[in-house]
């Protein structure tokens, strides 16, 4: 089995990618890949949250071990496989990679391919830039609600990116509800 996940930004309008994973690779190795597939440095506490369709928190798995209360259950990217979260086609998470300035990607499970299988992660598509990773501090920054739009997708850029069967109201059309929101 191999999971297809889908990458956007709200920054960067423009910017799209793909990644297949296997889904008993941990979180770490997803991150890992997302610091690559972005050219990120890796200095910053970077977590993943799992959504609701509405994009609202339900779990966060984190790169380091956190404080949390005791009625709380913490998960760490290196102790935790993707599959123990990720279990259906168009389930949504969060990569936060600017956490101080509350910066997100939204990522999206597309596809389940069920029959093949591979070991690791491999950026299959990309489009576009990805946003800075830090905010330099005299560059004014507003938390950024995307606009409403039919589709996340423009079908001339996208089209052998990803199809309008993988993106529709139920899945990365973060215009639907509130966006993400730590």
């Amino acid at each position: 089995m191999i999971y297809r996940l889908t990458i956007i930004s709200n920054e960067e309008e423009d910017f799209v990618a793909e990644i297949l994973i296997d889904p008993y690779d941990t979180f770490l190795t997803l991150h890992e890949k997302m610091l690559e597939l972005c050219g990120y440095e890796d200095n910053q506490p970077t977590s993943f949250t799992i959504c609701t369709p509405s994009w609202k928190k339900l779990q966060t798995i984190t790169l380091l071990e956190t404080d949390t209360a005791a009625d709380e259950d913490a998960y760490v990217m290196e102790d935790t496989a993707l599959n123990d979260f990720l279990e259906d086609e168009k389930q949504q998470l969060v990569y936060t990679f600017d956490p101080a300035a509350r910066r997100h990607l939204y990522i999206e499970l597309t596809e389940i391919i069920t029959g093949k299988s591979m070991r690791g992660a491999e950026v299959t598509k990309r489009h576009g830039n990805p946003p800075a990773q830090t905010i330099e501090d005299d560059e004014p920054f507003e938390l950024n609600i995307p606009a409403p739009r039919s589709s996340i997708l423009d079908d001339d850029i996208y089209d052998d990116v990803v199809s309008d069967e993988d993106i529709n109201e139920e899945g990365l059309d973060i215009s639907e509800g509130q966006p993400f929101d730590s």
